[in-house]
């Protein structure tokens, strides 16, 4: 049995979800070989700004949109933040676009930000962890309806976004009060760039993807998680 516990040693037994499976379209939409010199470039003009003029900038709608295809969250910049999670002793799991990339195994699409799973009372010291990377906050939203339905926003200094969504974490047939609350049979195990990375399971990303009315990006996860998800036997 694959153990999930955060205070254990990672252990890849059946049901991990390291293995891709299914024939996934690989395409990753974001900025191209030849244009990441001057996109970065440009993003260094724009860092310099001041920050009163960055937030008028980004009141304009073509600009969001330009930044979120220019300013991404890359498979090194997910596994910097894991391993600095790790080093502190703060259990996360990858949700998101990155997270149903990690149950696939490779990257499947460009990902404009990253979303985590953490522990509520680890909240505070989340933060910190996040600081110490660069990342302040930013916004919060907290949408009822949702599965995750708390999510307190970071950027760092370039534009980069990190979603964090506290949980309650209960054990095997507790119930709870509080939402969200995740058993430990919501998590699995799945890879970033060949490295072993905790995750939500398919049946809770898949869950997650309900209720409401998907995005293009959105569309394409739930092809990859579809495309991973075992048969049902019956």
């Amino acid at each position: 049995m694959t153990s999930l516990d955060p205070r254990s040693d990672v252990v890849v037994g059946p049901g991990s979800c390291l293995e891709a499976r299914g024939d996934v379209p690989t395409r990753i939409d974001g900025p191209t070989s030849s244009s990441k010199k001057s996109s970065a470039s440009a993003w260094r003009i724009y860092r310099s700004l001041p920050g009163v003029l960055r937030r008028a900038f980004e009141r304009v709608r073509f600009v969001r949109r330009l930044k979120r295809r220019v300013v991404g969250v890359r498979s090194e910049q997910v596994l910097r933040l894991v391993e600095h999670f790790e080093a502190s002793g703060l259990p996360l799991w990858l949700a998101g676009g990155w997270g149903v990339d990690a149950l696939a195994g490779r990257q499947t699409r460009w990902h404009h930000d990253l979303d985590l799973v953490v522990r509520i009372e680890d909240e505070e010291s989340v933060a910190a962890c996040l600081a110490s990377l660069g990342f302040e906050p930013y916004a919060q939203f907290e949408v009822p309806e949702a599965g995750l339905s708390r999510s307190s926003v970071y950027r760092d200094t370039i534009g980069r976004h990190v979603d964090v969504h506290p949980v309650t974490i209960v054990g095997p047939g507790t119930e709870s009060d509080l939402t969200p609350a995740l058993g430990w049979d919501c998590f699995c195990w799945g890879s970033v760039a060949g490295r072993i990375v905790p995750c939500l399971s398919i049946d809770v990303q898949l869950a997650l993807h309900r209720g409401y009315e998907p995005r293009g990006r959105d569309l394409q996860d739930l092809a990859t998680l579809r495309s991973i998800a075992p048969s049902d036997p019956r």
